[in-house]
């Protein structure tokens, strides 16, 4: 299965071989069957993009489902973002909450942003600045300031250190040292 899916992997990108995305298909979707979790977010992706396939949100939602029920976080990350701009679901904040929750918990930065600002925000989770500052806080710490989101994040956890007291701040910074990935 493993191998299956790095034969794709090289057909999808041209890797010593000719690009041909109807081959990295066929074999994301041989390790797919297996319960490769990387290669139904793979498929999905497919999908997602229109990459050798058409467009179509509804089967790379479905494939991406498959990922992260098996705790894929790179699939999890994205059925949040589905979830959030509606694309092929209809939108659900509260699931997309859910579905970034458990990417930030196996510690993706991405999700844990997307995740504070919608405990900031209010969407789909009580808002709550305190675990919006937690949250904002870990994905600052574990991006580097030249990835895409970095600027963004910052300036969401000082938005944030503006409109809390010292406690609630001390409070988040408490959750965050005590907080530990879920594998």
């Amino acid at each position: 299965m493993r191998a299956q899916t790095q034969i794709a992997h090289l057909y999808r990108n041209g890797l010593g071989v000719e690009k041909n995305s109807t081959l990295a298909r066929h074999w994301y979707l041989k390790a797919a069957k297996q319960g490769g979790a990387e290669a139904r977010f793979h498929l999905g992706k497919m999908y997602f993009e229109g990459d050798g396939v058409a467009k179509d949100f509804r089967r790379a939602f479905k494939w991406f489902e498959r990922a992260a029920e098996e705790g894929y976080s790179t699939a999890q990350y994205r059925l949040g973002a589905m979830y959030e701009l509606s694309q092929g679901v209809i939108q659900d904040y509260a699931k997309a909450a859910y579905w970034y929750q458990q990417a930030a918990n196996r510690g993706m930065p991405q999700a844990q942003f997307m995740l504070a600002d919608l405990y900031y925000k209010g969407q789909g989770v009580p808002q709550d600045l305190v675990l919006a500052h937690m949250w904002v806080n870990l994905a600052v710490s574990t991006t580097r300031p030249a990835d895409k989101d970095y600027n963004d994040m910052v300036l969401l956890r000082d938005k944030l250190e503006r409109l809390m007291s010292e406690n609630q701040i001390r409070t988040a910074q408490n959750k965050l040292e005590s907080w530990q990935p879920v594998n």
